[in-house]
């Protein structure tokens, strides 16, 4: 059999169901047809040599922005802009082969890092010719860092249903909350190619600018939140604050040591390996019937309806986590992880889980 025809098949085998072509699409590299459309750029994904700046520069730098680490001009992404209300749509090719977990649905890191590649492509490259990002992103925070301190992720049924396409994705991005110190986006995810457009997903990512050098949280210049804050669709920031493990303890402690893959280009634990820790960690304690009362197979099986990530630490290659694992109190197939670091809490991931009596 041809090896197209095997992933196919094992595709299928997992309940998701297209046509020769779609499928075609997926295995592309090209995802998107090369067509003169405005306000985008169509071309494959190529990261610049991790070396070149720094051979030109004579010197290794500490950190490489986004920047830095793509060449934007050529993502395979397209861009519009809307001022009624204040918005970025950006179409993305849409969850690749690897993205689909064993159980058949797409993986929660490979669903918010294709949310996230949308969100940077509009925060770092112009929708039209005046040269202006989404929010003038890049300008606010050409001097410092950004990190984030919270993000809220509600995924519905429909990112778990094979009729619903999920090639291409369309990502809206709109202006959350914009403070002194911090700001936060919100970003829908729906489908093209679904007549109906159902939102897959819905985000909140909550972001603080911080010092180059002293790693401290600096303002946002008047100029732009007095030009942006009026086009926020929030009233107020994202806080999730952080949990106290119960009196009674951990129903059950996972751990996992930071691999390089896990890193970004800051050199810290990416956004995204936190959520796939906790899912893993989750995952260990139902196999091990630790959860036995409060979580099921059946339950995660079904599917994440909800992500709460509070951003409490940095860890890098090399750092060791500890993962205690307890169920959250009067809310249904919730369960919390908190991540921590020599005894330092690093990071804490709440995950609501849709359960098999729910469906569409």
């Amino acid at each position: 059999m041809h090896a197209r025809q095997i992933i196919r098949t094992l595709f299928c085998q997992s309940g998701w169901s297209f046509s020769r072509r779609q499928f075609a699409t997926i295995l592309s590299k090209r995802y998107l047809p090369h067509r003169a459309m405005s306000c985008q750029t169509q071309a494959n994904l190529q990261p610049k040599s991790p070396d070149a700046d720094d051979k030109e520069s004579g010197k290794e730098k500490k950190h490489r922005s986004f920047v830095e680490v793509y060449d934007l001009k050529s993502v395979n992404l397209r861009l519009t802009e809307d001022s009624t209300p204040y918005c970025a749509t950006v179409i993305h090719p849409g969850l690749s082969p690897e993205a689909i977990s064993r159980n058949g649905h797409p993986s929660l890191p490979s669903i918010l890092k294709a949310a996230s590649a949308c969100r940077m492509y509009a925060m770092h490259m112009p929708a039209n010719d005046s040269g202006e990002t989404f929010f003038q992103y890049d300008q606010i925070t050409s001097h410092c860092f950004t990190f984030i301190s919270s993000s809220l992720v509600n995924i519905s049924l429909h990112m778990y249903t094979s009729s619903v396409p999920k090639w291409p994705l369309e990502v809206k991005l709109q202006g959350g909350h914009m403070g002194r110190t911090s700001l936060s986006t919100v970003s829908s995810m729906t489908s093209p190619a679904d007549p109906e457009r159902r939102e897959l997903m819905r985000q909140i990512n909550q972001v603080v600018l911080v010092d180059k050098e002293t790693r401290r949280p600096i303002p946002i210049e008047d100029k732009w939140r007095n030009l942006y804050q009026s086009q926020c669709v929030r009233g107020e920031p994202l806080i999730i604050k952080r949990q106290d493990v119960p009196e009674s303890g951990p129903l059950s402690v996972y751990q996992v040591k930071i691999a390089w893959s896990d890193t970004d280009n800051y050199n810290h634990t990416n956004f995204a390996s936190y959520p796939r820790f906790a899912v893993d960690a989750v995952h260990d304690a139902v196999r091990l019937g630790k959860l036995e009362g409060h979580l099921s197979q059946a339950e995660i099986s079904s599917g994440i309806s909800q992500v709460k990530t509070a951003y409490l630490g940095e860890c890098v290659e090399g750092d060791v986590l500890k993962i205690q694992v307890w169920s959250v109190e009067g809310y249904d197939r919730t369960v919390l992880c908190s991540m921590e670091k020599d005894g330092q809490v690093i990071n804490q991931v709440t995950l609501t889980f849709h359960g098999p009596g729910n469906s569409l």
